[in-house]
């Protein structure tokens, strides 16, 4: 993994189950891994929205099984400015309480 990839896995729970059926997607969860406070962390919505390590965030699904996916052209979009930006925005909600309303709104 690497800065700027989004990873996918799925939580048994009927909340996640209800985010599978609404998304259409075997995945209820996803984050996106970037370097903050000089480690690879995943960066997801969930309350509070945190910075989470990738072995906890691994480790929090039984089958430890999860999706890593890639932009196509990551190296010339993710670039260290650009790395730096989406660390600082996400910075900025960190601590922020998730809001599933607003949520299922904007997969409806």
């Amino acid at each position: 993994m690497r800065e700027g990839d989004i990873v996918f896995q799925t939580f048994p729970s009927p909340q996640c189950k209800a985010i599978q059926l609404a998304t259409k997607s075997q995945y209820s969860h996803l984050g996106m891994v970037l370097m903050h406070d000089g480690r690879l962390m995943v960066y997801e919505a969930v309350s509070p929205v945190r910075f989470t390590s990738i072995d906890f965030w691994i480790n929090r699904n039984q089958d430890r099984h999860l999706v890593v996916k890639r932009l196509k052209n990551a190296d010339s979009i993710l670039t260290k400015a650009n790395l730096a930006k989406l660390d600082s925005t996400a910075s900025a909600f960190e601590g922020r309480p998730y809001d599933s309303a607003r949520a299922y709104r904007a997969i409806e």
